[in-house]
């Protein structure tokens, strides 16, 4: 018995001749986003801070593109925890046309600068707080704000001691 093998018509549907997935930015199929982010001065408030992007398709083709904001800390003091390397606060889809722009804005609430501390409570630490944009494949823009103090956001409560079960009824 002679087993051929079938070709898989769903492998190779999304690549084109040069084997370069076509939905992929850098593929040669003309979509070529290109974005910029910058946090204007004044924009950290006591409760927000905005990011603003313009995105561009310099690319022959229409598509669409996601803006992630991840969030990383270099806390001043070294903390008693391991912390995440990023978390993500914030993405948006950008549907562009050829030779467009758009711009995007990203408002972070201040639960976007939290971590969790040792305890379990949600806490904003004292240092330098990054907010990396990207798209996932090209390039990531990098936002800093600068924290002085920190706070506490949120208290977990105290978890309450288990009760004793209760006897069985008596007959």
């Amino acid at each position: 018995m002679v087993r051929r093998s079938i070709p898989s018509r769903n492998r190779n549907r999304n690549r084109n001749r040069t084997g370069v997935n076509r939905h992929s930015p850098n593929a040669s199929n003309g979509w070529r986003p290109r974005y910029t982010c910058a946090a204007g001065a004044g924009t950290t408030g006591k409760t927000t801070t905005a990011i603003d992007c313009t995105i561009t398709n310099t690319g022959k083709v229409g598509g669409d593109d996601v803006l992630m904001v991840f969030h990383r800390v270099q806390p001043t003091a070294k903390p008693s925890h391991p912390l995440p390397l990023r978390a993500l606060v914030g993405f948006t889809r950008v549907t562009l046309a050829p030779q467009q722009s758009r711009s995007a804005a990203f408002q972070l609430e201040r639960e976007a600068f939290g971590t969790t501390t040792a305890e379990g409570n949600t806490a904003i630490l004292a240092g330098t707080h990054h907010f990396d944009v990207t798209d996932g494949v090209g390039k990531t823009v990098t936002v800093s704000v600068v924290v002085a103090t920190g706070s506490v956001l949120q208290v977990v409560p105290p978890v309450p001691p288990p009760t004793p079960p209760s006897p069985p009824p008596r007959h």
